[in-house]
């Protein structure tokens, strides 16, 4: 445990492109003295494909019998505002654990 508070968002790509999105949390970060920590966990393509379709919401449908499109209009490798790092899901559960850790700890 660090021994700190979190706050947590998880956003579509579209909205951590959106200076508006990024400008609030510069905000809250330094109305509360707070450091701004972001990590993304990524999961790879196929995986995500799989997991919508095995979730099976009707929301997905489009996305899935227009998977390129999907993939262009909700790209999944944005850039990271704030320095943020990337959390490979593909790696092992202690990996990303570690990974992680070590950045909350700079």
């Amino acid at each position: 445990m660090l021994g700190n508070s979190i706050w947590i968002d998880a956003p579509y790509s579209t909205e951590v492109q959106n200076e508006r999105w990024a400008s609030r949390y510069r905000m809250l970060a330094e109305e509360t003295n707070c450091r701004l920590k972001l990590m993304r966990c990524i999961a790879h393509e196929d995986v995500i494909r799989r997991r919508l379709k095995e979730r099976g919401y009707k929301r997905d449908r489009g996305k899935l019998e227009d998977w390129t499109g999907f993939l262009k209009r909700e790209s999944i490798r944005v850039p990271i505002p704030f320095g943020g790092i990337e959390i490979d899901t593909s790696n092992s559960l202690e990996e990303s654990v570690e990974s992680a850790l070590s950045f909350l700890r700079e």
